[in-house]
């Protein structure tokens, strides 16, 4: 076993290499590929899915494989691209991860849609995680990186789920997660300080590093600037990104699908994760160190939680 190799294994604890071949241990689950806002960090205006909404024979399809997988599978992520409260199916979908046995279940939204019926119903899905993406600590900051939602509902939703969280004993977490960009950085302590007296014990308060969508977000600007990574990616090895129309790419920043590991129209998604073409490609590239040499992954930090993450809390 290379050097390599012993890296990704001791990082996520399996007992041989071989255990990552076997079956995803993370899922990002795209149930919609649609949004309700525009945000300038983002790459909407290229998404090109021609089904924004996943129908429920194929949610079921995968699901059922997935579930056959709960003494393994360690997160389903029911999010990737769109914003998920669109998805009118959003609570059953959680509770059928829940009911099949997958031990945690986590999302992320914008929070504009959070009324209190759906508080209540995502809630009593049994979601485990839920995490609110706020960037700003102010009106101006906020909703001009935030194109089209606004700050006071936003931030009163986010308010009303932990008030209705705590008074129906749930124990969903909640992180609350400001993107650093230039435009926002300096408000990075007044976030803080806006939301440590609002979240629970077991919630947490978390900054994250813009990152390029793999050197493609049109007008990037890097908060800081980081070296060439020749570890390899983990992303690979660990996560199966299914979008809504059934296609898994090999990458979750790859928004504009440029590789295409298979379809669960066609394939299973064990034989897609251990056989796909283009992901094995993708993982010996990654282990011979050669992950610089790939235009997409060329200096990605997204996946390098300790330089790109700062917990607050």
């Amino acid at each position: 076993m290379t050097d390599y190799q012993k890296h990704l294994v001791e990082k996520f604890k399996v007992s041989s290499f071989d255990d990552f071949y076997a079956f995803p241990l993370f899922f990002e689950l795209e149930t919609v590929n649609v949004c309700n806002a525009r945000c300038s960090i983002c790459t909407i205006n290229e998404w090109k899915s021609e089904t924004p909404f996943m129908e429920d024979d194929l949610f079921f399809r995968l699901a059922d494989e997935i579930n056959s997988h709960s003494d393994t599978v360690r997160i389903v992520n029911l999010s990737r691209d769109g914003e998920p409260f669109l998805d009118s199916g959003l609570e059953e979908r959680i509770a059928y991860f829940k009911k099949g046995g997958i031990k945690f279940t986590t999302l992320s939204t914008n929070a504009a849609l959070l009324n209190e019926k759906r508080i209540l119903s995502v809630l009593a899905s049994g979601l485990d995680d839920i995490m609110f993406s706020v960037d700003g600590a102010t009106k101006n900051t906020y909703e001009n990186i935030r194109i089209g939602l606004s700050f006071e509902e936003v931030t009163e939703n986010i308010r009303n789920f932990i008030r209705l969280r705590n008074a129906s004993n749930s124990s969903t977490s909640v992180r609350i997660r400001m993107v650093m960009t230039p435009e926002n950085m300096h408000e990075a302590d007044d976030f803080k300080k806006m939301w440590q007296d609002v979240i629970g014990s077991g919630d947490k308060i978390q900054m994250k590093h813009l990152h390029s969508w793999g050197n493609q977000l049109q007008g990037f600007n890097a908060v800081t600037e980081y070296e060439k990574i020749y570890t390899p990616c983990s992303s690979p090895f660990t996560t199966c990104i299914i979008k809504s129309d059934g296609e898994i790419i090999v990458c979750p920043v790859d928004f504009k699908r440029k590789h295409i590991n298979g379809s669960i129209m066609e394939k299973s998604i064990a034989e897609i994760w251990k056989n796909g073409k283009e992901l094995n490609a993708f993982r010996q590239i990654h282990l011979e160190g050669g992950r610089n040499d790939i235009p997409m992954c060329e200096k990605c930090f997204l996946w390098d939680a300790d330089i790109s993450k700062v917990d607050m809390t």
